[in-house]
């Protein structure tokens, strides 16, 4: 007859849960919640406003300031910040169009970009605006606005059965 040993229940537990704290201290340290002595900690901050559309959204010959498609309020500690708008389906309406596009922080024009087709509703696709730069301390509008579309544009084109979604988001970094 064999006699098999059973580990002692004490002493698995013991090196499971010594175990278990060394992941989670390992986890902790990249994550960035451990600090060592005399570092401060570092802080990143997202705003981030989405919409999905279930129905196109058609901009037509605008001047500035503009029609605004994308409005967040952010409240920042000041910092190297990003500012991203995506749209998942900009489409020309015509051929031979453009459309300006305009990142404004506090009534500023920040960033812009030109879209345009020369074929028309074919030339459609995923498309943005971002900014990189020194966002001050305190509160910001950051908006999207169309500035000018000669002969339309679907911002973005969608429909129920393709629901298309636009994104604003705000990184700051401490």
């Amino acid at each position: 007859m064999t006699v098999v040993s059973e580990p002692s229940t004490t002493r698995s537990s013991a090196a499971l849960w010594v175990g278990a704290f060394v992941v989670a201290a390992i986890l902790a340290g990249s994550l960035g919640v451990l600090v060592a002595p005399g570092k401060s900690e570092s802080h990143i901050h997202v705003w981030s406003s989405r919409h999905v559309l279930r129905h196109s959204r058609v901009v037509v010959s605008l001047g500035p300031p503009g029609r605004p498609i994308h409005t967040i309020v952010v409240q920042g500690d000041g910092g190297p910040a990003r500012i991203d708008w995506a749209d998942g389906y900009v489409v020309p309406l015509h051929p031979h169009s453009g459309m300006y596009v305009g990142l404004y922080i506090d009534d500023r024009l920040a960033a812009s970009s030109l879209f345009g087709g020369l074929s028309g509703r074919f030339e459609g696709g995923p498309d943005g605006v971002r900014w990189v730069g020194h966002l001050r301390p305190g509160r910001h509008v950051v908006q999207v606005r169309v500035d000018r579309s000669d002969r339309g544009f679907a911002v973005p084109r969608a429909s129920v059965v393709h629901p298309v979604m636009d994104l604003l988001r705000v990184t700051e970094y401490e």
